[in-house]
């Protein structure tokens, strides 16, 4: 009695491509399953508890999600496009990222959306609220002259400034672009003094992180991202 193995044999290569194109399509079968039952899940869980705030996670680890445990047990987790993340009840909230460091305590407000990364530096966890949509385009707000601000010229992407969002500093776009796929860069103006800000890059310093800047009045700046993350310097023009 022949084998499966011994009719896919006799079939030739003709048997091992429709071997491939069965398992292709179980795979697909199976995704779609699993989807529809996340999904399910996650509508379940929202109307249960309709203060919930989504908490996108950056890819900084090759490690499975399955290791990140929020208040010690698994989170719903969601996708949204090409990114993903977990809901978190409103309160405080002890994230295990599994990557060896401490438990890391956060305050969640309802409703808010909020992104976990890792610093670059030293590789802790970056807990921040999303101060703009992720895929929103916030409108230009450049102040009525520019004397007694600081210029700069910033090309990589702002998350906060002294923890608060770009809309709510005077800006407007430059007519450079940050990159090819990337749209055009921005030029900020502060107000003469020191400021913390948490930016990320396109192609350096993927995951957001922290630089602290001082600024003097009418002085040029540029602001981007590099081999060595972060990076500040004056223009002196």
């Amino acid at each position: 009695m022949n084998t499966i193995a011994d009719i896919f044999n006799n079939a030739g290569n003709n048997g091992y491509i429709s071997l491939i194109a069965i398992a292709i399509i179980l795979f697909c079968v199976l995704c779609a399953f699993y989807s529809i039952i996340r999904k399910r899940r996650n509508n379940n869980f929202i109307q249960q508890h309709p203060e919930a705030s989504p908490m996108y996670v950056d890819c900084y680890t090759n490690k499975p999600m399955s290791t990140l445990r929020i208040n010690n047990s698994k989170a719903p987790l969601f996708t949204s496009g090409t990114k993903f993340g977990f809901y978190l009840l409103p309160g405080e909230n002890k994230i295990d990222t599994g990557m060896g460091h401490d438990l890391i305590s956060v305050f969640v407000v309802s409703n808010k959306t909020y992104r976990l990364s890792i610093n670059s530096s030293d590789a802790s966890p970056i807990f921040n609220e999303v101060l703009l949509p992720l895929n929103s385009s916030p409108k230009e707000n450049p102040p009525q002259t520019e004397t007694g601000y600081a210029k700069i010229h910033n090309w990589i992407m702002i998350d906060s400034i002294d923890g608060k969002a770009l809309e709510l500093f005077h800006w407007k776009y430059s007519e450079e672009k940050k990159g090819l796929l990337a749209g055009k860069a921005e030029i900020l103006y502060l107000l003469p003094g020191t400021y913390k800000i948490l930016a990320h890059g396109k192609t350096y310093q993927t995951t957001p992180d922290y630089i602290e800047i001082t600024v003097e009045a009418d002085a040029s700046y540029e602001l981007g991202a590099d081999n060595d993350g972060l990076y500040f310097m004056d223009l002196k023009i």
